[in-house]
């Protein structure tokens, strides 16, 4: 992963987080977050330093999903639209997921986004796991 002078060395700049759609808080959550973070992370060992840009697209995708925690109960919708920032419960929602939300899945934002605002210097981590 080098880069030239005037190349950077990840393509966040290149990474839509509002395409139109509902997308799956959960998978956003642990491949698209968890991938920016873990890219960011990489580059950090590089002689250039770390992509700012990553950390960067890490925050916004997180900022986007935060939008998921404004159910009635608090815990995230099942699916959240990356543009509106609505949630909802999918049409075919099993017995047990009646209420359109995945406990789970809040559990598995809050390491994510802290880890983003750690980096960042911005303590809203301890905002999330109080949503």
């Amino acid at each position: 992963m080098s880069r030239g002078a005037d190349q950077p060395v990840g393509s966040a700049t290149g990474v839509a987080l509002a395409a139109k759609g509902d997308v799956s808080f959960f998978e956003t959550t642990i491949r698209v977050l968890g991938g920016l973070l873990s890219a960011y992370e990489t580059t950090c060992g590089l002689p250039e330093g770390c992509d700012q840009g990553l950390l960067d697209k890490a925050r916004e995708c997180g900022d986007r999903l935060l939008k998921a925690f404004s159910s009635p109960s608090g815990l995230p919708y099942a699916t959240i639209n990356m543009q509106s920032g609505h949630g909802r419960v999918p049409v075919r929602a099993p017995p047990a997921r009646t209420l359109g939300v995945r406990p789970a899945a809040r559990g598995r934002l809050t390491p994510a986004r802290a880890g983003v605002d750690r980096r960042r210097g911005d303590p809203c981590g301890g905002r999330v796991s109080a949503a």
